[in-house]
């Protein structure tokens, strides 16, 4: 299987309809490491790969006030969760909220661009 170090296209849900996954951003993984973000919000974080398995850990930060978060207006920051399956040049999973009782939401990452 091919290394996640690349720029990967982020799809996921959000609390209104959290089976559909209209939202999305861009993440950079290298390293261990994660960057990133979306139209309102930025992620950094860390992750670890084994086989088919990602788990990551990242926090997000609004940046825009007028972009609500995806489980709602009540999180401008926060850790998040990632469990991911791969799959060539996808993952698919869900993420969570760090100790808040939220659903969790559906998130897909496909490979856009490798790194130079």
């Amino acid at each position: 299987m091919p290394s996640v170090e690349a720029l990967w296209l982020v799809k996921f849900g959000d609390h209104q309809s959290p089976g559909q996954v209209d939202n999305g951003g861009v993440l950079v993984l290298e390293s261990g490491r994660g960057f990133g973000g979306d139209s309102g919000f930025a992620y950094v974080g860390t992750y670890e790969v084994s086989g088919d398995k990602f788990i990551g850990s990242f926090s997000i930060t609004q940046f825009d006030p007028d972009m609500e978060s995806v489980w709602g207006p009540s999180i401008t920051e926060a850790n998040l969760e990632a469990e991911l399956t791969r799959e060539d040049d996808m993952m698919h999973g869900f993420m969570k909220v760090v100790g808040a009782n939220l659903p969790s939401l559906p998130l897909y990452l496909v490979r856009f661009k490798d790194l130079p």
